[in-house]
């Protein structure tokens, strides 16, 4: 996929606007549904890791209040930073 295809807030007030408006998703992992605020913390961490917001939203999941890469987060990730994950 090619960033230009790729639907990513530029700033905060956008974040905020885009977690407002998917947290009322049926499709959403129970943590984040109608938790604008659950999901725009999992949208922060994913974009610290380099990942796009569906991506943060499939693959990183709250463990006792923190966020945790899932397996296929991690795989994703060392996917995409070959000479990280040897």
């Amino acid at each position: 996929m090619t960033d230009e295809l790729a639907l990513a807030p530029k700033n905060f007030q956008e974040l905020s606007e885009m977690s407002k408006t998917l947290s009322v998703s049926w499709l959403l992992p129970a943590a984040l549904k109608q938790s604008p605020q659950n999901l725009m913390l999992v949208m922060m961490t994913g974009r610290e890791l380099g990942m796009g917001p569906m991506l943060s939203v499939r693959s990183i999941h709250i463990i006792e209040g923190k966020p945790t890469l899932s397996a296929d987060g991690i795989a994703a990730l060392c996917l995409r930073n070959r000479e990280v994950c040897e």
